[in-house]
């Protein structure tokens, strides 16, 4: 007997409210279970059914109504010497409400400003409500010559907020917030291109 078996999926509609006021993150949990198949044809006639491992989902409803948490994407970076310009990428993530600017500033470590690679020494990413991502760019020096790695640095500094008078719930609010890693390495290696060169 031949058994024609069909791929299918279903969705669980979930309506999300969303309120004008701000709150912390809320979640909730979806379990599926008792599962029962039953002929097309024939409500009385059951096939053997059962609960797939993943069977438990928690849903995450982040408020859209917080300014956000600005941070890098991770504590290092490593980039090519002939990369051209470098993009450092400042993330906003939790929220993107409001107009947010955020300050920062660039310090040398073995690489030097001038010769290694540049960039103002300070400046400021202007988040528009929304915006969920900015660039800093840095130039990279290529002067054609070996050397070691090298590394500076960029700091993240305190986000200034432009809609200071957002309240919510319990007298708390959404304002903008720093994320996980402040302070991000920048390593600048040697093109392998040029190391191979010079072997």
């Amino acid at each position: 007997m031949e058994h024609t078996v069909i791929n299918s999926s279903l969705s669980v509609p979930i309506q999300i409210i969303d309120n004008e006021k701000y709150e912390t993150d809320q979640k909730f949990h979806v379990h599926i279970y008792q599962a029962k198949a039953v002929s097309a044809n024939d409500a009385d006639k059951e096939y053997p059914a059962t609960v797939g491992v993943a069977s438990d989902a928690t849903i995450i409803i982040v408020d859209d109504d917080h300014a956000g948490a600005f941070s890098f994407a991770s504590e290092v970076f490593k980039v090519t010497e002939n990369i051209g310009t470098f993009k450092l990428k400042v993330n906003r993530t939790r929220g993107a409400r409001g107009n947010v600017n955020i300050p920062y500033t660039i310090t040398e470590g073995t690489a030097k400003l001038g010769i290694d690679m540049e960039a103002a020494t300070s400046g400021t990413l202007n988040f528009k409500d929304g915006v969920t991502s900015m660039d800093i760019p840095i130039k990279i020096i290529n002067d054609d010559k070996y050397e070691k790695a090298e590394d500076f640095f960029v700091f993240l500094g305190d986000p200034i907020w432009q809609n200071s008078n957002q309240k919510g719930e319990n007298e708390a609010d959404g304002k903008p917030i720093l994320g996980a890693h402040v302070r991000a390495k920048i390593i600048v290696t040697e093109d392998q291109e040029f190391k191979v060169s010079c072997l």
